[in-house]
């Protein structure tokens, strides 16, 4: 079970690769998409188990975040599974 999912923008990898990093130095499992779906992989089935195997996600908001559809999507299966959420804006 992973300790953190996180959803961004794709246009934040930036940010969330130094995110990435920090929580893996304080000894989190993070499931972040990169490293977490394998090529050939049904996407969405693996966000899907994703958030399952979290306990909490981080929610990276941004202008590109608010308008993505994939992200409105994860948000709205994160909170279907009542999963703790932490906005970070």
């Amino acid at each position: 079970m992973s300790d953190v999912f996180i959803s961004y923008s794709r246009k934040n990898s930036d940010f969330v690769h130094k995110l990435d990093d920090a929580l893996a130095n304080a000894k989190r499992d993070v499931w972040v998409d990169w490293a977490d779906i394998g090529r050939g992989q049904d996407w969405w089935h693996e966000i899907e188990l994703g958030v399952d195997s979290s306990d909490t996600a981080l929610i990276i908001v941004s202008e590109n975040w608010l308008v993505s559809e994939i992200c409105q999507r994860e948000l709205e299966y994160i909170r279907q599974q009542n999963k703790r959420v932490f906005p970070i804006i």
